[in-house]
């Protein structure tokens, strides 16, 4: 988009000839210019001569055009209103807090609201993977409970347990076949934050919501977080496409492996190393190992 999209300026008078011609020159249009100036002149010929009088002898400025903005449910003279009055529009209209926050809080009370989005973006994550964890924690990806509920599915049954219907943490916490993967997945975060969690309402609130960014190695957990729910989807979409259950560890290990190599790659090429080393330190990538990952090279 450009600045010319969104913002005009008004000038009295006609619409001159070389507008058109950049017009059809940034469309790679073919046009003849004398064509379009005698088309031009035939279209103004057209006019009465009094109108066209009438238009060139304006000086431009002479006539203040009024803008209006609606506020509170009335037009305003838009010079006439404060900056006030605009922060009520977005305060009150514009920016109204998710829907999502009271569910969160709901579950969990001692979270703080500001950290259910505070840890969602951030110079590791790629945009595809932000886009995804806002999804989730918006609750607005379409479940077969929610299809079948709109008639899109046939049955709300999940499609990788076959046993309960496939709602939203049936989907990410509560599935009999999460089980073994999420009992590797706490004891990788237990080993990389140092500590255990004390109650399974922790470990939860941790794979949908991911840590604060003071807990230790926080950042690497979040981001691990955000690839575990994606390689969780990823078994759903084949399973439901393919009639297949494929083993969601070895998704979530292929495609954590293969975006850490694109991370190191990344700050590489920015010469930015030290940025990478900042958050995969030795100790990061040792319990990796341990993990049986396969690190970037040249780590440490």
């Amino acid at each position: 988009m450009k600045v010319r999209d969104v913002l005009y300026e008004f000038k009295e008078g006609f619409l001159p000839v070389q507008f058109v011609f950049d017009a059809m020159e940034e469309a790679k249009e073919e046009y003849n210019r004398k064509e379009i100036m005698n088309n031009y002149e035939t279209f103004k010929n057209a006019i009465p001569k009094d109108w066209i009088k009438k238009i060139e002898s304006e000086e431009p400025g002479n006539k203040e055009k009024d803008v209006y903005a609606m506020v509170g449910g009335k037009l305003c003279v838009f010079k006439e209103c404060t900056v006030k009055m605009f922060y009520a529009i977005f305060r009150d209209v514009v920016f109204k807090k998710p829907k999502a926050n009271d569910y969160w809080m709901q579950r969990h009370e001692d979270l703080k609201e500001d950290n259910i989005w505070s840890n969602t973006k951030g110079k590791l994550v790629e945009t595809k993977l932000a886009n995804s964890e806002f999804l989730i924690r918006h609750r607005a990806i379409f479940t077969d409970a929610i299809l079948h509920k709109i008639g899109r599915e046939q049955s709300a049954v999940c499609k990788v347990c076959g046993d309960e219907d496939e709602g939203f943490l049936h989907l990410f916490l509560h599935c009999r076949e999460l089980d073994s993967f999420k009992t590797k997945c706490k004891e990788l975060f237990e080993k990389l934050k140092g500590g255990r969690f004390e109650k399974e309402s922790d470990w939860n609130k941790t794979v949908m919501l991911g840590e604060n960014y003071k807990c230790k190695n926080g950042k690497v957990i979040n981001l691990l977080v955000m690839i575990m729910k994606s390689a969780i989807w990823e078994r759903r979409v084949v399973a439901k496409r393919e009639k297949t259950v494929t083993n969601v560890e070895t998704i979530f290990k292929r495609k954590a492996e293969k975006y850490l190599t694109c991370l190191y790659c990344y700050f590489k090429t920015l010469d930015k190393l030290d940025d990478f080393y900042r958050v995969f330190t030795d100790k990061v990538c040792k319990i990796l190992e341990d993990f049986n990952w396969e690190m970037p090279d040249d780590h440490g």
